[in-house]
Order: C-alpha cells, then sequence, then structure tokens
C-alpha cells in the first residue's frame, strides 16, 4: 500500500523523535558550505546548486523568523533578538550564542532545521546576517560564498514584492553610527531613509546590506560571485564553483540552472519565470533598464559612491571588472 508523503513526513518525524539529536548526521571529509547574500541577491539559486549532491543537508536561512515553521522554536532559544533580524555587531556573549548555535545546525543537531538520514554535508544559506561573514568563519571552518546581484534590478524585487526595508537596523547600529560611516555619510543615509523616494531608499538598503563584506571583509571579497556572472558564463562559472565547492555532479548543477530557483517560483513575475524557462539570459539581467530612467541610475551612483562601494556602476548590467572570476570573458551587453 502506497503512503501519502505527508503521512509519511509524520512518522517519519515521531520515529526520529525517539533517538538522540543529530545520530543520523555524520559529517563527511568534504567541508560545510554557507552562502552570504542580502535578500533577492540570487543566493537561492546559488545555494541550490551547491547543494546538488546526493547527502547533502540543506539549511534555508537560520537567522531569520518564519512564523509557524518549526525551527522558529529553536531560534527563538539560541538567538540573540535584532532589530529587523539584521545581525550587525554582537557582543561578547552573544558572539560565544551564535558560535554554538552554528555548531548545532552543523552537527545536525536540530532536526527542526531538516534532516537526512545518511547526511554527510551541509549547504547553509544567510542573507541577514553578512556582517558576520569573519566572525562566523574564523569560528567555523567552512566554505564561504558570498554573492552580489546588481543594485537596481535587486531593488526592484524589493519593490515589486513590497517587501520591508532594513535600513533603520544600520542606521540605528553604534558600529555603523561611531565606527564605519563619517558625519557625512550617516547625514545623508538619514537623509534619504527619512525623505527619498522608495527606489532611492531601496538601494541605500542595498548599500548598507552589502558594506561590511565589500569594505570591511577580505573573506567575503575572496569568495565573491556575482548573479549576472553566474548567468552570463555560466558554463565555465559552474566548472569553477564545482571544484572550488567539491560538487561532484555537475551535470546535476547545469541543469538546476535552468530551472527557477524556489524562491523566484513563488514570488518572481511570469516574464522572469518565462526568461528563465527559456534561458534567455540577457533579456534576463538586462529587463530592469525598460524599468527606470537615466536619473534612477545617477541617483544610485550617488549612494554607491557616498559609500565608496565600487562593486557597480548603474548604467552597467555587470559588476567591475575586479569582482568578476572570469573578467575576460565578459562581452559588451
Amino acid at each position: 500500500m502506497k503512503i501519502p508523503v505527508q503521512k509519511f513526513k509524520t512518522i517519519s518525524k515521531k520515529y526520529l523523535s525517539l533517538f538522540p539529536k543529530g545520530l543520523f548526521y555524520k559529517q563527511g571529509l568534504k567541508k560545510n558550505i554557507i552562502v552570504f547574500a542580502s535578500r533577492r541577491g540570487g543566493s537561492t539559486l546559488l545555494y541550490e546548486l551547491l547543494s546538488v549532491d546526493h547527502r547533502v543537508r540543506k539549511i534555508y536561512e537560520p537567522f531569520v523568523l518564519h512564523p509557524g515553521h518549526p525551527a522558529t522554536r529553536i531560534q527563538l532559544k539560541y538567538l540573540p533578538r535584532k532589530e529587523h533580524d539584521i545581525y550587525i555587531e554582537v557582543t561578547p556573549d552573544e558572539k560565544e550564542i551564535i558560535k554554538n548555535y552554528l555548531e548545532g545546525l552543523l552537527s545536525g543537531k536540530y532536526q527542526e532545521f531538516k534532516f537526512y538520514l545518511s547526511g554527510q554535508r551541509t549547504v547553509i544559506k544567510i542573507i541577514n546576517a553578512l556582517g558576520l561573514i569573519n566572525l562566523i568563519c574564523q569560528t567555523h571552518d567552512v566554505l564561504p560564498a558570498y554573492m552580489i546581484r546588481h543594485p537596481i534590478s535587486q531593488s526592484l524585487s524589493i519593490i515589486r514584492n513590497n517587501w520591508h526595508l532594513t535600513t533603520d537596523a544600520y542606521l540605528n547600529s553604534v558600529v555603523f553610527r561611531e565606527v564605519l560611516l563619517n558625519e557625512t555619510q550617516m547625514q545623508e543615509a538619514i537623509s534619504i531613509s527619512q525623505k527619498g523616494t522608495h527606489f532611492q531608499k531601496c538601494i541605500l538598503n542595498w548599500a548598507l546590506d552589502n558594506y561590511l563584506p565589500l569594505k570591511k571583509s577580505k573573506t567575503a571579497i575572496e569568495n565573491l560571485i556575482t548573479y549576472e556572472e553566474l548567468l552570463i558564463n555560466s558554463s565555465i562559472i559552474l566548472e569553477f564553483l564545482a571544484q572550488k565547492y567539491q560538487i561532484s555532479n555537475i551535470d546535476k548543477m547545469k541543469k538546476r540552472l535552468n530551472h527557477i530557483s524556489s524562491s523566484s517560483r513563488n514570488i518572481s513575475t511570469d516574464q522572469t519565470k518565462k526568461l528563465i524557462e527559456h534561458n534567455n539570459i540577457k533579456m534576463l539581467i538586462s529587463r530592469w533598464r525598460d524599468e527606470v530612467t537615466e536619473r534612477h541610475c545617477k541617483q544610485t551612483n550617488h549612494i554607491l559612491n557616498l559609500f565608496e562601494i565600487d562593486a557597480y556602476d548603474a548604467f552597467n548590467l555587470v559588476a567591475a571588472k575586479k569582482y568578476l572570476i572570469y573578467p575576460e570573458l565578459i562581452r559588451s551587453l
């Protein structure tokens, strides 16, 4: 008799609850992977590409509270609360708490985050703790990947989905206010957050999200992948990723690239889904140009220049050459 999927999952969970947590997860020889990015930055696609191998356990956004998710109980118990769930500065005690929390995730301790009976490797996606890249990589022997996407394209996606902004978390941060930003940067950021257009506020949010990894993290820069380069030169970038992150099934990575990611399936427009399905890369990464004017591009560059971020020029579709893996292969678009 065929057992319904939901009933099978319920039976499995009850069965597993009889055993000590982590019993069925045994770390293999390959290092675990952590994907860092900001929201709508292409991280779900990269996360899914890096977890195609067999016996890989995937953990999705363990620093974000998802109401109703079984993992929320674990998060509330083990994680310090932060404004908008954005982790920027942490106290010595909080560092230890976060370290222990990640150790629990990587060891398979928390079944609430998903289990595999024979898991041997973990891939984690983190979108709201970019400020902790250095800390996490110093305290855990993992392979990090940091992804960025064109600020206009990413911001338009935030606007379309009517997502809230997290700018206040940065502007209220003691580290940003008193250490990282000078008075001019801070005052103009406050002005944009209060009086700017919604578009300008989204670009500001992108700049603040990515400020620490782009400006203060050698680890992030050394492991940076741009969304546009991944799509434009997918074949060679996938080979690069497979070698760097020890992915065995590159054929499965190639197949996965031509499918809509789980996040895009739920929140991308029908037009975007069609472009992905038909592998229309040029249109996929350039479509945002039809939605903005020269003024929007100038406003974007003004904000990027304010924070001395040179990863993108708003008028160009791809990142600056020094942020690309194979800049010589990027053709004019």
